[in-house]
This record gives C-alpha cells, sequence and structure tokens, in this order.
C-alpha cells in the first residue's frame, strides 16, 4: 500500500516469494550472471568503455549530457568526432556567433549519432533542444535540420528517434513529425493527461518517471490525479503507469511506455508484468544494488514465462552508456522492449553473487493486455485532447516536475555551449 502520514509519503511494499516442486532441479550452486546466461543474453553498449568485441552494444542515446561527458574524456573513441564536428567548414562560415555555435552542437550531436549507429544495431535517440520546448514549428525545425545532417551521413530515418520533451507544443510537433513518418520519443511526462495526448499524437516512445511523481507527493499536496491514487492506495508513479499502458492496450494506440526513475526493487516486482507485453522500463542503481545483492534462480525470479516459453525467447541484454547499463528483457516472439538502466558494476556483482539450487522466488504479472481491457475511464479521459483541455488538466505536480525538467535540459545544454565557445575555434583550422 502507499500512504502519506505526517507530513510525509511511506511506501510499504509486499512481496510472496514461493517454490514450486515442479520447477526444482537439481542444479549446482552458479553465478548470477551464469543464471541468466542461461536463457539470457548479456550485452553492453558503451561509450567510454571500450570492449566492442567481447561487449557488442545494442542501441544507444545522443544528448547534450552525453556530449558533456564526451569532451571531459576526449581520448575516447568519440573525441574525434567532436573536433570534426567543431572543425566544420559550414559551422566556420556563419557569421554570428549564436547561429556557430547551434551549428557546431547540431553537427556534435548527428556525428556522435552517426558513430552509435555503426555499432549498435537498434535505435538511436537524439535530443532535441529543450529551449525549443514551446514552439512547435521551431521543434520540427531542429529535427528536420539534424535528420538532414543524418541523411548526409548514411543514417535511415528508420533507425532515428528524437526527443522531445511532453509541453503541449511538444506533443504537437511529435503528432505532425510522426504523420512524415519521422519516429518521436517524448519525455518528461509525469501525468495521465501528458501520456494520453502524447499516445493520441501517435509518439513512438513515451517517457515517464515514477520515482520523480512519487517524490513530488511526498512533499505536496493539492494535486487531483496524485490525490486520486493515493485514495486508492496506490503508489502515484506506479499508478500513472498502470493507467497509461492500460489506456495505450486498450484502445489499441501504437505507443511504447518508457517508465523511468524507478527507486527500489518492489517498483520493479510492480512493473515486471510488463516485461512480457511491452514497453521500455528503466531502474537505479540503488534498485539494481538490492537486486544484486540477493540470489536468484532464472525465470522462476519474476515469472516471466515458463521453462517453454523462456526457449521460445525471452532474453535480456546489456547495454552500457558511461557508468550506466540498460537491460533489455526481449520477448522476441512479440517483438516489444523492456529497457532497465542500471550501473557497469552490476555485471562484477552477477559475478560475484552466488545463486544456490533451492532459491526460487514467482511475482504475479500485473499488467497485461487483458487486464488493460478491465481498466475504467471517466469521460473526461477519454477527451479528444486539445491544448485547452490539455492545459487544464495539467496539475501543479506534472507543471512543476516538466518545468525542473525542462531547466536541467537547457542547463546542459548551454553547458555545451559554453564549452565550444571556449576552445572554437580548434587548432587545426
Amino acid at each position: 500500500g502507499w500512504r502519506r502520514g505526517n507530513g510525509r509519503a511511506h511506501v510499504r511494499v509486499f512481496c510472496t516469494a514461493s517454490a514450486s516442486p515442479s520447477s526444482l532441479n537439481t542444479a549446482q550452486e552458479k553465478t548470477e550472471l551464469e543464471a541468466i546466461s542461461e536463457f539470457s543474453e548479456i550485452v553492453p553498449d558503451t561509450v567510454i568503455f571500450d570492449d566492442f568485441e567481447r561487449f557488442p552494444p545494442t542501441a544507444a542515446t545522443v544528448s547534450s549530457s552525453l556530449l558533456l561527458g564526451i569532451c571531459s574524456l576526449p581520448e575516447t573513441r568519440f573525441g574525434s568526432v567532436i573536433e570534426t564536428a567543431l572543425a566544420d567548414s559550414e559551422c566556420y562560415s556563419r557569421e554570428g556567433g549564436s547561429d556557430r555555435l547551434s551549428c557546431i552542437f547540431n553537427k556534435a550531436l548527428v556525428n556522435v549519432g552517426a558513430e552509435l549507429a555503426k555499432v549498435v544495431p537498434g535505435r538511436v535517440s537524439t535530443e532535441v533542444d529543450g529551449r525549443l520546448a514551446y514552439d512547435t514549428h521551431g521543434t520540427i525545425r531542429k529535427v528536420h535540420e539534424l535528420l538532414k545532417l543524418y541523411k548526409e551521413v548514411e543514417v535511415p530515418r528508420e533507425r532515428l528517434l528524437f526527443k522531445i520533451p511532453a509541453t503541449w507544443q511538444g506533443i504537437e510537433a511529435s503528432r505532425l513529425l510522426e504523420a512524415e513518418g519521422i519516429q518521436t520519443h517524448v519525455t518528461f511526462v509525469y501525468s495521465f493527461p501528458q501520456a494520453a495526448a502524447a499516445a493520441q499524437a501517435g509518439s513512438s516512445v513515451i517517457q515517464m518517471f515514477i520515482g520523480r511523481v512519487r517524490d513530488w507527493a511526498r512533499n505536496h499536496s493539492g494535486d487531483q490525479e496524485i490525490e486520486n491514487a493515493l485514495t486508492r492506495g496506490e503508489d502515484p508513479g506506479i499508478s500513472l503507469v498502470t493507467k497509461s499502458f492500460s489506456y495505450i492496450h486498450k484502445y489499441g494506440l501504437k505507443s511504447k511506455l518508457m517508465a523511468a526513475a524507478i527507486r527500489n526493487k518492489q517498483d520493479i516486482f510492480n512493473l515486471l508484468g510488463i516485461a512480457v507485453s511491452i514497453e521500455l522500463l528503466f531502474f537505479s542503481h540503488i534498485a539494481v544494488d538490492c537486486l544484486a545483492d540477493n540470489l536468484f534462480r532464472t525465470h522462476e525470479r519474476y515469472n516471466l514465462a515458463n521453462k517453454s516459453s523462456v526457449a521460445s525467447g525471452i532474453k535480456i541484454v546489456c547495454l552500457i552508456v558511461f557508468n550506466w547499463c540498460f537491460l533489455a528483457i526481449v520477448h522476441l516472439k512479440e517483438k516489444r522492449v523492456d529497457y532497465l538502466i542500471v550501473p557497469l558494476k552490476i555485471l562484477q556483482s552477477l559475478k560475484d553473487s552466488r545463486t544456490l539450487p533451492d532459491d526460487k522466488y514467482s511475482f504475479s504479472k500485473r499488467l497485461s493486455s487483458e487486464t488493460a481491457q478491465g481498466y475504467n475511464f471517466t469521460a473526461e479521459e477519454l477527451v479528444t485532447w486539445d491544448q485547452v483541455t490539455f492545459a487544464s488538466a495539467m496539475g501543479p505536480a506534472a507543471k512543476e516536475l516538466l518545468a525542473a525538467g525542462l531547466d536541467g535540459y537547457i542547463n546542459q545544454s548551454k553547458r555545451v555551449e559554453e564549452y565550444f565557445a571556449k576552445i572554437w575555434p580548434p587548432p587545426n583550422v
């Protein structure tokens, strides 16, 4: 259950463990990594970590924070493509300083994205300047600029996603871009109106932040959507994902969910039900450390499937970006993916931790296409969203968290430009 008391919110978690006699076997003690490897594949994707042959990468994201990281470690394989952007002749010819910096910024994003596209089979998601979050046509122009640059370096649009903040103007940009066949990744979703509007817009990926919603609820009140969840005894972050999942699946919308800012092990268990049926799932190092400290069996741990369905194709893929690692649980039959962000040290934890033959855990699936059909929505929630209804339905939590997220995006972009301004022109120009 989830409750707020004495001015603070408290989480009470419940977890049951069970062992099925029919699933017992005489397997010898092994490492967690070995246990997972019986039915999964762990593959890091890395920018700073150079062991690509041993850990082939599978997907990537390009952002201002990634550029800052590369600039702080210029000896990496991606440092040279930043230098190429700084020395670009087209950018050099720009007369205005801000125009030149914008050109270099775009080139740097695309150069890094293009390099990643060479080593990942999946899509590359590219951040769109957060300063355009309230400018629909400015966002579209920026995406077209980036797409043109990607075309010049021969990265096809089907390999790309463009990450756009979930303002109304951003969602409208997503709708128009998706109509052109350009895939979008809508982020900073903290409320059902944002999720529903993005789903109606046809956004390819919708990213919401469970832990941030919960954090807001710990210290604030007055958000009706959160208060309704608390009245039902639900965690407001988990409730948001459940409701959004049900809306997308009940009404046959194409969007995939990305659940981020997961703060504890129970969050993972509550959301693992979506692993076989959708989406993109992120959890933090705190939750992963908690999991790594426990011994577990393979498929029995999460009750994702029985042995026959495991054999038909569930795997775990690990992708590393700096000190983070994405674990992707992929159900090959349904071709849907859940991404989990964990720290790099999880690999060593898996190697060091031991699993015993009689350690078996089972967690029931909470979300599915079937449960979505039974979810009831109000008439107000089933409207065709427009700017007026969207603005009136956005609660204080979503407004404040969206503003905070945008501030972070904008500050990082400014830091990148400030850095480029200091080192431009490079010595070879």
